[in-house]
Formats: structure tokens, sequence, C-alpha cells
């Protein structure tokens, strides 16, 4: 069962390549077609993309809340660095530690690359036996602020992580009465 489960990510993968080359291309030719299949195969051949564990589950009720998350602070991320780039002040920059729980390293992924593209935020670093990432965030006003952007990358961080469900972090139930 789980074999059938890869196969069926890897044609829905694809798919999604199959249709990304035709739209790229323009137009909808059988040359376009077959040279979409030959190099999505060939990508999927080449490209060693991992499997969630068998455990993990997406949890597609909340990937709205969380898209609108993102676009909210890709936006007033975008508009903040614009004007302290345009500002003649020099814009300060800190280095905030977020914790994170036990995690895959496809969730740790995931969460550092939600981290990473929000503009003015970078993950520099991952301490694995901390279970920390390090995220370089510019601009910072003071040190107020510099807590309340760690307070938002550790809430970025369980929203993110909340996507998937893990059935080891799942709250045991009690069995007796």
């Amino acid at each position: 069962m789980i074999w059938r489960r890869h196969i069926g990510d890897r044609v829905l993968l694809g798919t999604w390549l199959l249709i990304l080359w035709c739209l790229l291309w323009g137009r909808l030719t059988p040359a376009v077609v077959v040279s979409g299949v030959v190099v999505a195969a060939l990508a999927l051949a080449a490209a060693r993309i991992p499997v969630l564990p068998v455990g993990m589950r997406p949890r597609w009720r909340r990937f709205p809340a969380a898209l609108a998350g993102l676009v909210t602070d890709v936006v007033l991320s975008s508009v903040e660095v614009a004007f302290a780039a345009l500002s003649r002040q020099t814009p300060y920059a800190a280095v905030v530690a977020v914790s994170l729980p036990p995690i895959s390293d496809v969730e740790t992924t995931v969460v550092a690359n939600r981290i990473s593209i929000v503009p003015g935020t970078l993950v520099i670093d991952l301490d694995q036996e901390e279970n920390t990432l390090y995220v370089y965030i510019v601009p910072v006003r003071d040190v107020d602020d510099a807590r309340r952007k760690e307070r938002h990358a550790v809430r970025i961080a369980e929203q993110t992580i909340g996507l998937f469900s893990a059935v080891d972090r799942r709250t045991p139930r009690r069995t007796d009465t």
C-alpha cells in the first residue's frame, strides 16, 4: 500500500510538472506535451524528492489560513523592507533563535523555507541537536521589535508544523478509567 501511495505521489508531481511545462511554453501541442512528459520523467528520476513519512499526512483544512498568512507576511514585509531600504537611516538587524519541537527533516525544511520566503528574514543556521533555527531579521527598530518578530517567527513555525499530522506527536489518550 505504501508503494502505491508513493507511485501516486510521483504521478501527481509529474502531472504538475507537465502542466507547468505547458504553461511555460504557452501552447498545447503534441510536441510540447511529449517533451513535457520526458522532462518531467527525467526530473523525477534525477531528483531525490522525499516522501512524507508513513505517519505524516497533510491537514488540508489548515492550508487556506497558512496561505493567507504567507501572503500577508510577504506583502507587509515587502513594504517594511522597502521603506527601510529607501530611508536614509541604516537599518538594524537581529538574529533570533526559534526553538522547534522534535520534527522530521521534511518538516524542518518546510519550516525553514516558510520563514526564509518572507522578505527581511533568512534562516542562517540550524542546530539539529537543540532543534533550533537561527533567523536573521532586518529591519529591526529596537529590542522590543526584535522580540515581537521573534514571537512572530515562532508562530509561523508552529502554524507550518500544524499543517502536517504525525502519529508520534499526537497527545496520548488515557486508556484507564
